[in-house]
């Protein structure tokens, strides 16, 4: 009977971001991306022959003409669809899904030591599919909550340790020659990535100089952006219908994931380097490191990428507006978290992602097609998650983040981006100085009576001020939430060169 299987990789994130060094970041996110690829040849090692990858948009799946196939042993396994970060395949019967199985197993053991795996089957009759795929997630739920999650294995006392993930050192890296010759000591799992990143074609100049950025410690700042789709169950939902049949629904997921690889991927990406490149015209004046964008996860819906912090609003706006695109049927949704380049990237990427979350649930509480941003400025030594970091430093009651960037009309206009930047104008045409914009938000987090004071005795002394900033945000909070949101990222992405500075 034949059977259906989904693969995934469980603790991506942790996997990519548990170093500080970004070629082995890059390395294990092409581990990744390439562990699908991996399976069918895996699959073809254990004398798997008869396979069919889903990479021809032009031939239309067939129930009929798999099983036939199957019947005669003309075929071993198809891919039905791949996208999302899973893989779904379904293979002529259970030996077979086992026999893949024992190569890849072995393969990622070996190649990719520390990524995790998970894999889940259940047989089917090929009749129904959304019973089947169904029952499907069912077993990949109950195998995830039977699993350990992803974690770096500490060593023994007596063994010498990667300092970052207290790992045991399996590998030597020797740089230089003679006696001028020094040795990296790494754990098995960053020698594994760091030879996929050194052996990748993709590899281009952007990694060795975002390499070099990051190591420029307190003098740099980085920044970890995450956006990730949204309503993505909802679409898959309209997209099916209520088609159960296998031909209908495989086409659709087909389809469906290609399009979705199209707007996330594709066109978000060419909108985020156009303004890439419009900012590289803008500054002549900086160094070629500071306008690059490393891609790091680009998985369907799910992308992540590190730049440099000054410009990492902007870019991020240009990648959800490329999402969006002229008829906004698709948006996603942002998170920025800002960190020094000495800081390890998995806590920045946590942050980042948590920020996400936060603006996700603005549209899935309105139900719109929107695209929102939360941005975060990390704070060394500073431990918790979003949430608590907020309470603790008595700041979450100061601001208004998340802000609305595109898509249809929000409830609150009073949250837009557009309007934060008309509020940045408004104090750069009244010749408000940095500092009286970085008091009010000092005084902000003191209390709300404590800013507004200072706010009223600036806008006394400047005529005309509070009535037009107020016109923008309609009432007094919006507004002072905003200067706060101003104040704290004012020099890094509000200010020019022009602006007074004290």
């Amino acid at each position: 009977m034949p059977y259906l299987a989904q693969y995934t990789i469980r603790s991506k994130q942790q996997y990519i971001f548990r170093t500080n060094r970004l070629k082995e970041v890059v390395g294990a996110s092409e581990l990744i991306r390439d562990t699908f690829q991996d399976l069918f040849s895996c699959a073809k090692t254990a004398g798997l022959e008869q396979l069919i990858r889903d990479d021809d948009p032009g031939s239309p799946f067939c129930m009929a003409a798999v099983m036939e196939k199957f019947q005669e042993g003309k075929l071993d396994a198809v891919e039905l669809f791949c996208g999302g970060g899973n893989d779904t395949v379904l293979f002529r019967d259970r030996e077979t899904f086992l026999r893949a199985n024992r190569a890849y197993t072995r393969y990622v053991l070996e190649h990719a030591p520390g990524m995790i795996p998970l894999c889940a089957g259940v047989e089917t009759a090929g009749e129904n599919y959304k019973e089947d795929y169904s029952r499907l997630m069912q077993e990949v739920d109950r195998r995830k909550n039977a699993m350990q999650s992803g974690r770096a294995e500490n060593s023994q006392p007596l063994a010498k340790q990667d300092r970052t993930t207290l790992q045991a050192i399996g590998a030597e890296l020797r740089h230089g020659q003679g006696s001028e010759q020094t040795v990296e000591y790494l754990s098995a799992e960053a020698a594994a990535k760091r030879r996929k990143s050194e052996n990748s074609e993709k590899i281009e100049t952007d990694t060795s100089l975002l390499d070099q950025l990051a190591k420029d410690g307190s003098r740099s700042l980085l920044a970890i952006v995450h956006a990730d789709g949204n309503r993505m169950g909802v679409k898959i939902q309209n997209r099916l219908g209520e088609k159960t049949d296998y031909d209908t629904c495989v086409n659709g997921m087909r389809a469906f994931s290609r399009e979705i690889n199209e707007v996330f991927t594709v066109k978000g990406k060419a909108a985020l380097e156009k303004r890439l490149e419009e900012l590289r015209a803008a500054h002549p004046e900086d160094p070629e490191k500071n306008l690059l964008v490393r891609w790091v996860v680009t998985d369907g819906d799910d992308v992540t990428f590190l730049c440099n912090a000054k410009y990492a609003l902007e870019l991020t706006k240009a990648y959800l507006e490329g999402v969006a695109g002229v008829d906004k049927a698709y948006s996603s949704c942002a998170g920025i978290c800002v960190f020094h380049g000495h800081y390890p990237f998995s806590r920045a990427y946590e942050l980042a992602e948590q920020a996400c979350d936060n603006a996700k649930r603005v549209v899935h509480a309105s139900g719109l097609e929107q695209a929102w941003l939360d941005f975060h400025n990390l704070r060394s030594g500073v431990n918790g998650d979003l949430e608590d970091i907020r309470e603790r430093h008595r700041t979450k009651g100061c601001m208004a983040r998340p802000w609305f960037v595109c898509g249809e009309e929000p409830p609150e206009p009073a949250r837009s981006l557009t309007q934060l930047e008309a509020l940045k104008e408004l104090l750069r045409g009244k010749k408000v100085k940095r500092g009286q914009i970085k008091t009010v938000g000092t005084e902000l987090e003191v209390s709300p009576e404590a800013g507004e004071l200072v706010w009223k005795r600036l806008c006394y002394n400047n005529k005309g001020l509070g009535e037009k900033a107020l016109a923008l945000f309609k009432e007094s909070r919006a507004l002072y939430s905003a200067l706060y949101d101003l104040s704290e990222f004012y020099d890094l992405w509000f200010r020019k060169g022009g602006d007074d500075i004290e």
